[in-house]
């Protein structure tokens, strides 16, 4: 009984020494393992993704400088695995660049596709960890949140009441310099 004592007295210094190392040692990825999200918000993530391919390849999700609406031709292939989450996102307009190749949407620069999904979990988890410490907290919105997407297209950010009224608010972490409504 007294060894238990003892060594519940110490754990406080065991942990006020090990707290500081696990803190140097921490990643702080945008990405995390896949078996460390459940399947439910796996299967949610790529809900929104294709959700958000179906948005940027129909038209009216971009406008042209004159604010004409841009029409991407619909979706030519849009999935996304939830047990793996990897994704496909093409648009049936063919690439300026090489016309033998459908466009292919840079998602991770979308609010609600996987890559950003998962970036703002990992901030999130980053600042849990780091709960009681304000400079490491900003060390985790620098090197991981400010890799997340934040493009919304004109249709989720209309659809999306919550998302509209915690902006109102100021409640988003994101200044409005940094939401980008259009591709």
């Amino acid at each position: 009984m007294m060894l238990h004592q003892a060594f519940l007295s110490i754990l406080p210094l065991i942990f006020a020494v090990l707290t500081p190392v696990l803190a140097a040692d921490y990643n702080f990825s945008p990405i995390l393992p896949i078996n460390s999200i459940p399947d439910d918000t796996k299967n949610e993530w790529c809900n929104k993704h294709v959700e958000t391919c179906d948005y940027v390849c129909g038209k009216g999700a971009h406008e042209d400088k004159d604010g004409k609406d841009i029409d991407n031709g619909g979706t030519k292939a849009n999935d996304c695995i939830y047990t793996t989450l990897e994704y496909r996102c093409f648009c049936n307009k063919h690439d300026p660049n090489d016309a033998s190749k459908f466009m292919k949407i840079r998602m991770e620069k979308y609010y609600y596709s996987v890559p950003a999904l998962m970036c703002r979990e990992a901030d999130k988890l980053c600042e849990q960890n780091f709960k009681d410490d304000e400079e490491k907290k900003k060390e985790c919105d620098e090197k991981i949140y400010s890799q997340c997407g934040k493009t919304f297209t004109k249709q989720q950010w209309s659809q999306d009441r919550v998302l509209a009224a915690a902006w109102r608010k100021n409640i988003l972490k994101q200044d409005k310099r940094e939401v980008a409504f259009l591709a």
